[in-house]
């Protein structure tokens, strides 16, 4: 009883306060309006909806919203990219993926190089749909297509011709974790890794990239370089 009777103390202390600011926001408002009647009917219908329904939407459209990460694209770059991507296949389900999403996930897989595993869950695509297509563009060359268009048009936008006339050869030793894989020494530069031998144009923008061991001559990695660049024309 003594439970109860606290209870109800308290429920009065506090409509009691709700209704002194509610008179006094009231009367603030019929001040300023002008027509006690009409001011005041037409403020406590605006409070009920005003203050109650859309500041429940918005917080409930923010708590769903996904944060956005610095390898996200934008909407100009989106415009781009789009037109781009393979259409859909004509066998099969309807595809159901946001594509835009899809790009966004490998574009941060790329930046951060962490495990598919690790894929952020606001990402909306699954990491096995991510790494599917993934793997299916890698096999299909969607992903060289993409990088040779884009290339060209950055060129055609410098006043270049889309098609490089030079081009510049370097390569660069990197260390490696103590994991299994392709790896050597370079003796030169007394690294133990990998080498990664790059093919660019005059403008810096790549053309093709090949990664061996850091034990590989730069001249065994060039003849790569120029084999891969003449099957990629």
């Amino acid at each position: 009883a003594l439970s109860r009777l606290q209870s109800a103390y308290r429920f009065r202390t506090h409509l009691a306060d709700f209704i002194k600011l509610f008179l006094r926001d009231a009367l603030e408002h019929v001040l300023k309006v002008g027509n006690p009647v009409y001011s005041l009917d037409r403020w406590m219908c605006g409070l009920v909806v005003i203050r109650t329904f859309p500041m429940a939407n918005r917080n409930k459209r923010s708590s769903k919203r996904r944060p956005r990460y610095p390898t996200d694209l934008s909407k100009k770059k989106w415009k781009v990219v789009q037109g781009l991507i393979p259409a859909q296949k004509t066998m099969g389900r309807p595809r159901e993926v946001n594509m835009r999403r899809m790009l966004d996930a490998l574009l941060y897989m790329a930046r951060a190089g962490c495990a598919w595993r690790l894929l952020p869950k606001e990402y909306s695509p699954p990491w096995e749909t991510v790494y599917g297509y993934f793997r299916e563009w890698s096999k299909d060359g969607i992903w060289q297509r993409i990088h040779d268009t884009l290339r060209a048009q950055g060129r055609e936008k410098a006043g270049r011709h889309k098609h490089p006339t030079a081009a510049s050869i370097d390569s660069q030793s990197v260390k490696t974790t103590a994991t299994a894989g392709n790896k050597g020494f370079d003796a030169g530069k007394k690294i133990q890794g990998r080498k990664r031998h790059i093919h660019v144009d005059t403008m810096g923008l790549l053309m093709a990239v090949v990664i061996t061991a850091a034990s590989v001559q730069d001249r065994d990695g060039a003849k790569l370089l120029l084999c891969m660049f003449c099957h990629s024309f």
